[in-house]
């Protein structure tokens, strides 16, 4: 017995002072179930790394803000990871944290003492349920230097949510029921609801009224040229060119008839156009027709019928003759303007 307990001093003398080495290779490292997490945090063991040559960091740890947070209420989660210089940490992307929700996350790293470095993440979350709530395991993902990725999972902090306080914070109220609304007088919602239309038909007609399409004002239209002055002039026209001289005698007469014709017809009142030369006769013979020479019609209308049905050839004289008549006809049957009572007084004076 005096020889094992010498034996245990002299071993204890040979190892030295302890200290505490770095994680072992995951072959080599048995894991204990974490106990209860803390309200301020808990380091843990590491997890099984996912290569044989990666000891994990060298230490971990996640703190809560607060112990006791609001429903609602934001607070934050810092995870501080010590680790060997050029890993990269951060929180695996599909980290579920029910009933906690996530509001926002930041993160710092700094050297804390070659060859060793600080990250510190910062998750801002807000709880939704009362009582005693840990924040499920937090999911890390570390890179290594030489790119390798690897898992890590860490315990969170427990922290308990309590109710709002309603006698403090006015601008939150509990949950009720539904209330009913009941309108005693739907007389104001009619009337607002008229005001509205009436104003919405005033606009659509003042738009529709800017952009109605514009009509152009025509211009006024000229007076009519009295049948005398009409036929005057195209008698002109028609002694200026001179059919006869060119051999043209039915052209001639058949545009002097016209001429004759439409002025008897306008100032007549009958179809002068429709008839033959007796019934045009007949037709004036019927009416009173101041200052007309029915020989001189008669003669006009048997020369034109020569030329126009039996391609007779008058001659110049006889065509320039049958012009004249017809002007001196339009000359002496023309209406004659008639003056005003003011004039015709002061004439008479």
């Amino acid at each position: 017995m005096t020889a094992s307990l010498l034996l245990v001093a002299l071993g204890a003398l040979h190892r030295g002072p302890r200290h505490v080495p770095r994680a072992a290779p995951a072959s080599q490292v048995t894991q204990k179930a974490p106990g209860p997490p803390t309200p301020t945090g808990i380091p843990i063991a590491t997890a099984p790394p996912t290569a044989p040559d990666w000891s994990g960091p060298d230490a971990a740890s996640a703190k809560a803000s607060k112990t006791d947070v609001r429903l609602g209420e934001p607070f934050d989660v810092i995870v501080e990871v010590k680790h060997a210089r050029g890993e990269s940490w951060s929180l695996d992307p599909r980290q579920k944290l029910a009933p906690f929700a996530l509001l926002g996350q930041s993160q710092a790293t700094e050297i804390a003492q070659d060859p060793i470095e600080v990250t510190r993440l910062t998750l801002k979350l807000a709880l939704f349920k009362l009582d005693q709530n840990a924040v499920p395991a937090l999911d890390l993902v570390a890179r290594d230097a030489k790119g390798v990725s690897h898992a890590f999972s860490l315990p969170g902090p427990t922290v308990k949510g309590i109710a709002p306080d309603l006698g403090k914070d006015h601008q939150k109220r509990d949950i009720h029921n539904p209330v009913p609304v009941t309108v005693k007088d739907y007389r104001p919602l009619w009337l607002a609801l008229g005001v509205l239309a009436a104003l919405a038909l005033a606009v659509w007609g003042f738009l529709w009224w800017r952009r109605r399409p514009r009509r152009e004002r025509a211009a006024p239209a000229a007076p009519p040229i009295p049948a005398d002055e009409a036929a005057l002039a195209q008698l002109g026209r028609l002694e200026e060119e001179g059919l006869p001289a060119k051999g043209r005698f039915k052209e001639f007469h058949l545009r002097l008839s016209l001429v004759l014709r439409s002025y008897l017809e306008v100032r007549y009142s009958f179809s002068a156009l429709d008839m033959t030369s007796t019934e045009l006769l007949d037709a004036l013979g019927r009416r009173s027709t101041e200052g007309l020479q029915l020989a001189d019609i008669s003669w006009i209308c048997m020369q034109g019928d020569l030329a126009k049905f039996a391609k007779a050839q008058p001659s110049a004289d006889d065509c320039k003759q049958a012009l004249s008549l017809v002007r001196q006809t339009v000359i002496r049957t023309r209406v004659r303007p008639t003056a005003a009572p003011g004039a015709q007084a002061g004439a008479a004076a």
